[in-house]
């Protein structure tokens, strides 16, 4: 990783860091578009996935570990390989590629409720463990997943436009 990229992956955990640190809407975080993000940018590097678990595990010293912990940074290392699919040349005017953004944002923010919500229906003693249990923990998982999806296409969007401009020299073609 050169020094360009290392200072922009230290940046971008001290940003997910902070915001897991402020008062916000539930689950309005950056760290699926932080995920995103790490594997299409920095997947050169063999631990980019590590990005969005480091500022996943530094705030939770501050906000404290749970049973899930575990669960919630295997997911956001998928999302991180799953990113590595937005590494491709795209124009930033492109509306294609600003609809692939979308689709794959939104495809990482469902994987992770799916995936965080099955883990709470079975490591946790909240739901009996029925088929009307299971639909029970997604029923009332539904208002957090609005912000889940919500934050996670307006940061994806916000970060991977600002990187692109950043990173271009003629601000239409960019490498991702």
């Amino acid at each position: 990783m050169n020094k360009k990229n290392l200072i922009f992956a230290g940046a971008i955990i001290v940003i997910a860091f902070v915001a897991r640190l402020v008062p916000h809407v539930s689950n309005f975080s950056p760290l699926i578009a932080i995920a995103l993000f790490s594997g299409a940018v920095f997947s050169q590097n063999k631990f980019y996935y590590l990005i969005p678990v480091s500022a996943l595990i530094l705030s939770d010293l501050f906000l404290g570990f749970h049973p899930l912990s575990p669960v919630i940074y295997f997911s956001l290392g998928l999302i991180a390989v799953f990113g590595m699919g937005l590494k491709k040349t795209f124009k930033m005017k492109s509306t294609k590629a600003q609809s692939g953004l979308l689709i794959k944002t939104t495809l990482a923010a469902v994987f992770f409720f799916l995936v965080t919500n099955l883990a709470v229906f079975f490591l946790t003693p909240l739901y009996p463990m029925t088929w009307a249990g299971l639909v029970d923990c997604y029923t009332m998982a539904l208002p957090f997943f609005r912000s889940t999806l919500v934050s996670s296409l307006i940061y994806s969007f916000v970060l991977f436009n600002v990187y692109a401009l950043a990173t271009s020299k003629t601000n239409d073609l960019v490498q991702v």
